[in-house]
């Protein structure tokens, strides 16, 4: 991952400084250049743009895996949706919350996460089940500590 965030990185800011250099020159001309320097600026900005985003991509992947490294939070947060559709009476129609609404903090070994599902009953009427659940994460091995759906 070091290697693809250092080379995205080099040539996201290659591509935005060659985009600054290409438009400050032509800002301090203030003449408006043949067709073809107006071409190769236009360009040279769609390039600048596109470097922009795959730097954005490589910075948020770098932060992400710098957060959460081998995805041990994810793997607990997937855990415990797995266990709460267990203690569901229609587990095929539950609907959890998108990952930023969910809350999962963690502490030594122990991750905590705690959320929500949304699911029929037998009745056919969708209820919101809150949970919380306790994961014991070691060696990249997930085992369920306690799991309290109410």
């Amino acid at each position: 991952m070091q290697t693809e965030f250092l080379l995205t990185l080099i040539l996201g800011l290659t591509g935005c400084a060659l985009a600054a250099k290409c438009f400050w020159a032509g800002r301090l001309r203030m003449q408006p250049g043949p067709a073809g320097a107006r071409s190769r600026r236009a360009v040279l900005a769609a390039g600048a743009v596109l470097s922009l985003a795959l730097l954005s991509c490589a910075v948020s992947d770098l932060v992400y895996d710098q957060l959460d490294p081998r995805g041990i939070m994810y793997n607990a947060r997937f855990a415990c949706h797995y266990e709460a559709e267990a203690e569901l009476s229609r587990p095929l129609t539950a609907k959890h919350p998108a990952y930023d609404d969910e809350k999962a903090t963690r502490v030594g070994d122990l991750i905590t996460v705690v959320s929500w599902v949304d699911a029929e009953d037998n009745s056919g009427a969708v209820v919101r089940h809150p949970y919380k659940c306790v994961i014991h994460s070691s060696g990249g091995v997930d085992h369920l500590v306690s799991m309290d759906m109410k």
